[in-house]
């Protein structure tokens, strides 16, 4: 059991190099002009711990999506640990950047326990854990309207491990990294598409899984109308530098 306990603690281990956690360094660089094909906003950061674990738990419309957490990890001035897939995570060059940003594989064809025990390793260190309880990117054109279609995971981990599980919404993150392409759309520097991140206050979950899970699709769901307002309401919610 030590051996195995062992194990999981090493697998789940913050990436380093040379002692030092590369996705720090990527924060600190990741300032807006960083991305000239993507403006950022970025709201709601005080619903997040300052310290101590959490489960992030925002919807999912982009591989974007993973720039875009970088972009909230530098407001918040925290380190972010995605669950991620195990095959993006070995592909060649997204893989190695992946695993900088925080990334913790997970193999979808494994055993939800190996997933379980590897998440809580995260939390049990205290860190921020982001799991996308859609699972996937929503197919079609209206990325989960008219209501978000969740997995049960992100919840049964936050019951489980009693830690707070935080609603977040992002929108335009597709804009950038469409569905369809295989790469960014990095030639828009005259007019990058918005993307706008609004994290709201945690879900109780007090309640039963199925209504927890009810709770925080709702919750999401009220996060990616704010992330709307924000867009409307420009510079009120921009990100500080």
């Amino acid at each position: 059991m030590a051996s195995d306990a062992a194990a999981r603690e090493e697998k789940g281990m913050v990436p380093t190099w040379f002692g030092f956690e590369p996705q720090r360094l990527l924060r600190a660089l990741c300032a807006n002009s960083m991305f000239p094909y993507a403006r950022f906003l970025v709201a709601g950061t005080e619903n997040i711990p300052r310290e101590g674990p959490a489960i992030l738990a925002p919807n999912h419309r982009s591989f974007f999506d993973l720039f875009a957490l970088v972009m909230l990890s530098r407001r918040l001035g925290r380190s972010l640990r995605v669950m991620t897939k195990a095959e993006l995570c070995a592909a060649p060059i997204l893989g190695p950047t992946l695993l900088a940003m925080g990334a913790v594989p997970v193999d979808r064809d494994g055993s939800a326990r190996e997933a379980f025990n590897l998440a809580r390793t995260v939390l049990d260190r205290g860190e921020l854990l982001v799991v996308m309880p859609e699972g996937t990117i929503p197919r079609g054109e209206a990325f989960g309207e008219p209501a978000l279609q969740l997995k049960a995971g992100a919840v049964r981990l936050a019951k489980r491990c009693d830690v707070p599980l935080v609603p977040v919404g992002m929108i335009g993150t597709e804009l950038v990294w469409p569905r369809q392409s295989k790469f960014p759309r990095v030639t828009k520097v005259l007019n990058p598409p918005q993307v706008n991140i609004h994290v709201g206050p945690s879900v109780p979950t007090t309640a039963k899984t199925r209504d927890t899970v009810a709770l925080l699709a709702d919750a999401i769901s009220d996060q990616i109308a704010m992330a709307e307002t924000m867009g409307r309401q420009g510079s009120r919610f921009k990100e500080r530098s």
